[in-house]
């Protein structure tokens, strides 16, 4: 039995990051958070949340055409090295559901949002990319106790 879903909406601030584009399954996307990783320690950039920004429904896309950016933001100036890109992720509000559990639960999670919440919500999705914002890492962390909150971008609130 499905529980229903506990949405809160948020309203991001424009915030920097680097990241790395990836192009296929978005669960394969872990290298390019290694290589983001080892800059950051490497340099000693200085750093806030880890996210994915995931740019295409895999419904529709081919896994193997599927484009994520693997991301962290960025809390001082710093130039990342060739491979590693210079960004800002949109201010705008987000239809968030935090979840606590594997990443493996991510997809259905997905299928949810946008079956179930997304048509009865009154919302419209806007064109940005949905966004995860990941609180702890699966290097440390059992799969059960991972905290991520998904993001779907919603349009701007009508004003009449």
């Amino acid at each position: 039995m499905k529980t229903a879903m506990n949405i809160r909406i948020e309203q991001f601030d424009e915030f920097p990051v680097a990241r790395i584009r990836h192009v296929g399954p978005y669960n394969e996307v872990g290298p390019c958070f290694q290589r983001l990783f080892e800059w950051v320690n490497t340099a000693g950039v200085r750093t806030g949340r880890v996210l994915t920004l995931s740019h295409d429904n895999p419904e529709f896309v081919a896994q193997e055409n599927l484009r994520s950016d693997a991301c962290v933001e960025l809390l001082a100036d710093a130039e990342p090295p060739p491979g590693i890109c210079r960004d800002t992720v949109a201010a705008g509000r987000h239809a968030v559901y935090s979840h606590r559990g594997p990443y493996d639960d991510i997809p259905d999670i997905y299928r949810r949002l946008f079956q179930e919440w997304l048509p009865q919500s009154g919302e419209v999705m806007s064109c940005h990319p949905c966004m995860e914002i990941y609180f702890n890492s699966p290097y440390d962390t059992p799969a059960d106790e991972l905290l991520t909150d998904i993001c779907l971008p919603l349009e701007p609130v009508q004003q009449d």
